[in-house]
């Protein structure tokens, strides 16, 4: 079984670079997405609850099924590199705090600037306050409800 599963994923894969050249695309639950070549997959396998793209350079990236949000070929999502105006009334980031406005109850992700998960927090509808106090000087990229913020914290 497990051999129909990977010779059906690649005729997948080389159906989609001869038609479309588009990329294997991740986007994980947390707001993060991975994107690779299909040039570059050797194979796609699911055992116990993972998924493993194994490249043809040797190396391997595995994910939780359940951690996956989304898993296409196409393009990847650009992430924002700063505020744009349809945040700026949603978002305001005073010293070691984030005050966000949402109309309903979310999540909100900090992630490190190797985008590893630091902090998680549910807010409530209307506005709450996000303390950052305890995370060291660096890089982060702040998300909620598919926006992304990038902050610098010194």
């Amino acid at each position: 079984m497990k051999f129909k599963k990977r010779w059906m994923l690649a005729l997948l894969v080389a159906g989609c670079v001869s038609a479309a050249h588009a990329d294997l695309v991740v986007l994980e639950r947390d707001g993060t997405a991975c994107s690779l070549s299909p040039e570059k997959v050797r194979s796609i396998t699911f055992d116990s609850g993972r998924m493993t793209v194994r490249t043809v350079d040797g190396t391997m990236q595995t994910w939780e099924v359940s951690a996956i949000r989304k898993c296409y070929f196409g393009t990847a999502p650009e992430v924002p590199t700063g505020v744009s105006a349809a945040l700026a009334s949603r978002w305001v980031v005073r010293g070691d705090n984030v005050m966000v406005s949402s109309a309903s109850a979310s999540v909100l992700t900090v992630l490190n600037a190797e985008g590893r998960l630091v902090l998680m927090q549910h807010v409530v509808a209307g506005t709450s306050t996000v303390s950052l106090a305890n995370l060291p000087a660096g890089v982060y990229l702040v998300r909620m409800n598919g926006k992304t913020l990038k902050l610098m914290k010194r």
